[in-house]
């Protein structure tokens, strides 16, 4: 096997090109150097993190949907407040009422006294003499 220069050459040359290619084709891929697998490790963590907040914010809302009045209940409320609101407009009237049957009475008492007085200092001076 005889191979001339030119052909040496060409060889030399596709070997060489070879070698550059597989040699630049390596630090092309970032797999091959580890930085992807770090980036991806760094935005599998990230995405970790955002997915534990938007859990826990996810269980606050509920929890506030929970606690959260409908319109249900805020009729419902309505409805006892005036009720409530009813029951005191009576009470506050059987106790005018209360109030002026007991000012009738004291007056009652009052008059009734000033007789029993009356017939005492007419009876016991009677009753001395």
């Amino acid at each position: 096997m005889n191979y001339s220069p030119l052909e040496f050459g060409i060889i030399a040359f596709i070997v060489v090109m070879l070698a550059i290619v597989i040699w630049r084709g390596g630090m092309a891929n970032p797999e091959g150097t580890g930085t992807l697998g770090r980036k991806l490790g760094t935005i599998k963590t990230e995405l970790a993190q955002v997915q534990s907040e938007v859990k826990t914010i996810a269980g606050r809302v509920t929890e506030i949907d929970r606690r959260a009045a409908t319109t249900g209940d805020i009729d419902d409320l309505k409805s006892q407040i005036s009720e409530q609101a009813q029951c005191l407009k009576q009470l506050d009237e059987s106790l005018n009422a209360l109030g002026i049957s007991g000012a009738a009475r004291e007056a009652t008492l009052d008059a009734v006294r000033q007789q029993v007085q009356m017939i005492y200092q007419v009876i016991v001076p009677k009753g001395m003499k």
